[in-house]
């Protein structure tokens, strides 16, 4: 066994290029590696940060004139008048929220700033089943 240790080094030490190449494959598959994971971790395995996550589902609407047929996956945000009209019709779901992303410009004397941010319902907190840091909810 220590033998072979030995043959081994000695030849590794023989051949530095391919030595080189080998450490090099070695160092790029296992940080490709790490890199997959760590997304798959971050999107698929690590649970929403709310409680009782797995009872939380997204509705939203796809615009068929935009995508080809059967190949429509991007799920787009729902109208107000679809949204309250799924909340008065709703008999399975427990409570219902909208939000939507959106860009906000703040002004001030220095200048403009332009900030990422969500308008949301006012049940959109319930909803998640969180808090506010600070405050407290809608009414």
């Amino acid at each position: 066994m220590i033998n072979d240790l030995r043959y081994g080094l000695r030849q590794l030490w023989k051949h530095p290029a391919f030595t080189i190449i080998a450490v090099l494959t070695l160092a790029l598959g296992i940080g490709a590696n790490t890199a997959i994971f760590s997304v798959v971790n971050a999107v698929l395995l690590k649970p929403l940060p709310f409680p009782e996550p797995e009872q939380l589902i997204a509705l939203g609407m796809t615009d068929e004139s935009t995508h080809l047929k059967g190949t429509h996956t991007d799920l787009n945000s729902l109208s107000y008048p679809d949204f309250f009209d799924y909340r008065e019709e709703n008999r399975t779901l427990a409570s219902i929220a909208v939000y939507r992303d959106r860009t906000f410009t703040i002004t001030s004397d220095e200048g403009t700033t332009s900030l990422r941010g969500v308008k949301v319902s006012a049940q959109f907190f319930n909803v998640l089943g969180i808090k506010p840091r600070l405050g407290r909810t809608f009414d």
